[in-house]
């Protein structure tokens, strides 16, 4: 059942949540049951916090409203297979959990995602590509793991979703037909959904449109804010104290050493440090999207350097990165975070908590428009400041390689390193 927190126990049947949402929930998975049963007695725990789990069910409410139960209803008068869907789907989420908690955050944010990434921006950038890319898969995902043969998108979905099978599901749910194939075609449809989506140009430029602000209009005649010059005062003031604090800390609580090996003299001993977050591919990725090393090398050149001694292994640089991955766990393992962002994608994605009407994708008409336009919103707010490029020199690389045929490539190759990540058996299952 939904498991409780200590938070959770101080308020009854999930008071202070959304009830359009309780209701939402009750009415879809639970018709039958009394409103009076408290909630997490009647549904298995899908994670292990009941605010993220109320969210979880109510995209799978919508799911099985708009799709599952219509569907089933045609086939069948049986009121279990609900709940033994919503059963096999608890034991899903709580082994991907399982599997996440042990996941390398920031080797995949900081070195993996930023070196794909690299990758593709700069061959976006190249007039021509280096090679021909065939429209075939050939990766693979353990290390040493031996490469998939040349097969279709679906079909390479469908073999790696099949891996997947062999190790998220226990044995009797394997050797249930039905099981394997409801999880296999679920996984493949929503590996299939994420990739195409990201794999079109339009959804990038669509994307890029609601993150930057739209550009005000000269004919407006609301006088434009005027600088608040305490904040910014107070900001630098925030950011002085800070590292003022940083220093002192690393020089009056230095790390302890790390101990010598015993009985072998005149060795060394060796330093056992994770990598810094400063050494990781992501600085040279983020100087390579904003084009100074094209525009402006002696800033990059400059900004490198300026880097350089916080990605060696000294007391301040050590203080500096525990800092860093302090504050990055708290927000990763923050279930509250987790709460919000599901909240958004579903009032997002779902108005009225339905699917919404199918729309026709932009033309390439709207599709340039659109394209012109983040162009316009990044020239005004970044473009030529301080060597960064136009809008056309950082993000042009969007559009060459959705002509390419390259985008959802670059999206399939980011999918499956983090699975991987999650799993690291794919790629050695059977072998």
């Amino acid at each position: 059942m939904m498991r409780r927190t200590e938070t959770d126990d101080k308020r009854n049947d999930c008071g202070g949540m959304d009830q359009d949402t309780i209701s939402l929930i009750r009415r879809t998975l639970i018709p039958s049951e009394p409103p009076t049963k408290p909630l997490e007695d009647l549904l298995p725990a899908l994670t292990s916090s009941q605010d993220v789990d109320i969210e979880l069910y109510a995209l799978l409410s919508i799911i099985f409203q708009e799709f599952i139960t219509p569907w089933y209803n045609e086939l069948s008068t049986a009121s279990t297979f609900p709940s033994e869907l919503t059963l096999l789907i608890a034991h899903l989420t709580l082994t991907f959990q399982s599997r996440l908690s042990s996941f390398p955050t920031i080797p995949f944010f900081f070195e993996f995602i930023p070196s794909v990434l690299e990758d593709f921006v700069l061959e976006g950038r190249r007039p021509t590509p280096p090679t021909p890319h065939p429209s075939t898969i050939t990766t693979a995902c353990a290390d040493g793991a031996q490469a998939q043969p040349q097969i279709g998108e679906q079909e390479y979905f469908r073999v790696l979703c099949e891996e997947l099978v062999e190790i998220i599901l226990t044995t009797e749910e394997r050797e249930s037909d039905v099981a394997r194939t409801l999880v296999r075609e679920l996984l493949v449809k929503i590996l299939g959904i994420v990739t195409d989506m990201l794999g079109k140009e339009w959804m990038w430029w669509d994307t890029l449109l609601k993150f930057l602000p739209p550009v005000p209009d000269p004919a407006d005649p609301t006088p434009p804010k005027p600088r608040d010059w305490f904040g910014y005062l107070e900001t630098a003031t925030t950011v002085f104290t800070t590292t003022i604090k940083i220093l002192y800390t690393a020089f009056a609580n230095p790390p302890p050493r790390p101990p010598t090996a015993p009985n072998k003299k005149n060795q060394k001993p060796t330093p056992q440090h994770p990598q810094l977050l400063l050494s990781t591919p992501l600085p040279q990725f983020l100087l390579t999207f904003l084009t100074l090393p094209d525009n402006a090398p002696w800033t990059s050149s400059s900004l490198l350097l300026f880097l350089h001694p916080f990605t060696l292994p000294s007391p301040i640089a050590l203080t500096i990165d525990a800092t860093l991955r302090s504050k990055i766990k708290q927000t990763t393992h923050n279930p509250q975070i987790i709460r919000d962002v599901l909240r958004k994608i579903r009032t997002g994605a779902f108005p009225d908590d339905r699917f919404p009407p199918k729309k026709d994708e932009p033309t390439p008409e709207q599709t340039e428009e659109m394209r012109n336009e983040v162009y316009r919103r990044w020239d005004a707010r970044l473009g030529g400041t301080g060597g960064i490029g136009t809008g056309e020199e950082v993000l042009g690389w969007i559009r060459v390689l959705a002509e390419r045929g390259r985008l959802g490539v670059m999206v399939r190759r980011i999918v499956e390193g983090a699975l991987c990540k999650v799993f690291p058996e794919l790629g050695v299952v059977g072998e």
